[in-house]
């Protein structure tokens, strides 16, 4: 179980940087073309999955210690 919580942690971690990251790449070009613009859609999708990762993972560890 606390394995479990780790890897949803973690993954959530990886995905919120996976995510600025991105947000940062695109930001530098002034320019947006498709797929710019694709990759910022996927960032957000990754920061979402990201928070419910992160909130489901620390709420899972507060009820279990």
């Amino acid at each position: 179980m606390v394995g479990f919580i780790f890897f949803l942690i973690a993954a959530g971690s990886l995905l919120l940087t996976a995510m600025v990251s991105r947000l940062l790449l695109i930001r530098k070009y002034s320019f947006h073309n498709e797929q710019l613009i694709r990759k910022q859609k996927n960032a957000y999708v990754f920061g979402t999955c990201a928070i419910v990762f992160l909130v489901l993972g620390l709420s899972m560890a507060v009820l279990l210690f």
